[in-house]
């Protein structure tokens, strides 16, 4: 089957329950709901069929799903790359063992500044991020990743995340677009010069930790490629969007 007739990616929202009541999310701890887990394991099975490779665990905060491990376990024994996206709430070198024996393939850390001032303007837990990127650093795990949600105010703290990541020995750190929040608000969105300023950071990076930026976000990667250009380089990054071709969802419905 060709490429482009399939997806690669699955993004399974297993959770809309969390504790932290960031500024602009919907999630709450009591009133949130779970995956089924007969569910996520069915998307597993079609996922598998479907000739997708990889899928993406999310929430709400996804240690807050009581079938973590199961659903982790099913995957891995399907032969699928499972990433698990974290906050920090709840994470210990005892639940890291666990994700690691279930068959976890990269953990990824939130974090949207390098202060708790900064971060906590979007997103809060600053603390429990740096946390669990300690704990993964001093137990040596190896695929340890970030994300980093792009926004006008945090734009110049950039260098000082991957700082932070090369510090933690991160392996990817991912930039993400700014979605709409919980009230279909799209405020903060980065200006042209932000754009460009990351777009060329990006290019001209040589150190330790792979950028990445997630190929919806059309504009930081035609930033890039047009960046690429003027510099005379080879661009790093993948341009171009995949929405409705290589990607699909499944939400916490099971939909």
């Amino acid at each position: 089957m060709n490429q482009a007739n399939r997806p690669f990616t699955m993004n399974m929202e297993l959770t809309t329950r969390c504790p932290l009541m960031c500024p602009f999310c919907y999630c709450t701890l009591n009133n949130g709901k779970d995956l089924p887990l007969e569910k996520a394991i069915f998307w597993l099975r079609e996922a598998k069929k479907s000739g997708i490779v990889m899928v993406s665990l999310s929430g709400g905060e996804t240690l807050c799903y009581p079938h973590l491990e199961e659903v982790i376990k099913e995957g891995s024994r399907l032969g699928l790359e499972i990433n698990v996206a974290l906050s920090g709430y709840n994470f210990t070198e005892k639940r890291l063992e666990s994700l690691i024996s279930a068959g976890v393939s990269r953990i990824y850390i939130s974090l949207n500044g390098s202060t708790a001032e900064i971060n906590n303007k979007s997103r809060n837990g600053y603390d429990l991020a740096m946390n669990a990127l300690n704990l993964l650093a001093r137990y040596g795990y190896k695929n340890t990743c970030m994300n980093w949600v792009m926004q006008d105010f945090n734009t110049d703290d950039f260098k000082n995340i991957v700082t932070i990541a090369e510090q933690h020995n991160v392996r990817n750190l991912v930039i993400l677009g700014l979605k709409p929040t919980s009230k279909k608000e799209l405020a903060h969105f980065p200006t042209r010069d932000q754009l460009n300023s990351i777009a060329k950071f990006a290019c001209e990076y040589r150190g330790t930790v792979n950028l990445r930026i997630e190929p919806c976000y059309s504009c930081l990667n035609a930033a890039v490629k047009e960046m690429s250009k003027s510099l005379s380089i080879h661009s790093p990054i993948y341009s171009g969007c995949l929405a409705g071709q290589g990607i699909v969802s499944v939400n916490v419905d099971g939909e």
